[in-house]
């Protein structure tokens, strides 16, 4: 895996560019596959932390080779459900991204970090397990 993979997955919190969801999969409140055109900016923002939480806590739950497989699948449904989310929404001016965001900036930040955390955790502690994440992490920059 490349640095730029972790740096990616890091900034992803901070990126803007919604995308759209995947299966509920656990998950409280709303998700991307919930999100049209049409949704509020509350609905928006609070699917778009819930579909990031997915992805920091998939990493955080990887011990065992088993574990980083089911990591994986749960990676690639919210990075569906990111990606639905921005096929649904597409392009947000900054007006628009700061009213869904602006409020949330400090549970982002909490995200990103726990995003952060684990992907270096993984990649220094766990280089294998690793490897089985990677693809599912890699397309969250696409």
């Amino acid at each position: 895996m490349r640095l730029t993979t972790i740096a990616a997955a890091a900034l992803l919190a901070g990126s803007l560019a919604l995308a759209g969801c995947g299966k509920k999969s656990g998950v409280e409140g709303k998700t991307g596959d919930e999100i049209t055109a049409k949704s509020s900016n509350d609905d928006i923002g609070e699917a778009y932390l819930n579909e990031l939480g997915r992805i920091a806590t998939a990493l955080e739950s990887i011990d065992d080779e088993a574990s980083a497989k089911k990591a994986a699948k749960e990676i690639n449904a919210a990075s569906e459900g990111l990606n639905a989310m921005k096929e649904e929404l597409g392009d947000l001016d900054g007006l628009r991204a700061v009213q869904i965001f602006g409020s949330r900036l400090s549970e982002m930040t909490r995200t990103q970090q726990r995003i952060s955390v684990a992907m270096s955790d993984l990649y220094s502690n766990h280089p294998e397990y690793a490897e089985l994440v990677g693809d599912e992490i890699d397309r969250l920059n696409d």
